[in-house]
């Protein structure tokens, strides 16, 4: 799974600026109240891949036979974990804002 994914976007900014794309266009589609109730975290996933879109370009410029790269140690995982946690507070259903406080009596 991992080769999978690191062979489609490492080295490859276009892909990954396309995901960002993808998710700030979500984002702002949510931003009506369309899709879910948390819009901030799809800015969040959005905003991690566009950063690692301008990672992986600035790689491409400064030394493109670079073999020993950071993104695969470091940058992966993290964007990986931001685009799982965004989504899932993003469309995870949020907690009645008028429900009962645990412990105290209902009305």
């Amino acid at each position: 799974m991992f080769d999978w994914f690191a062979s489609r976007f490492v080295g490859n900014p276009v892909a990954v600026g396309a995901v960002a794309v993808t998710l700030a266009t979500l984002w702002l589609v949510s931003q009506s109240g369309r899709l879910g109730g948390r819009p901030s975290g799809l800015a969040w996933a959005a905003s991690s891949w566009g950063i690692w879109a301008v990672w992986e370009l600035g790689v491409l410029q400064v030394m493109p036979e670079a073999s020993s790269r950071i993104d695969l140690l470091l940058l992966i995982p993290a964007v990986l974990a931001s685009t799982l946690g965004g989504l899932a507070y993003a469309f995870w259903p949020r907690p009645d804002s008028d429900s009962t406080v645990p412990g105290s009596p209902p009305e």
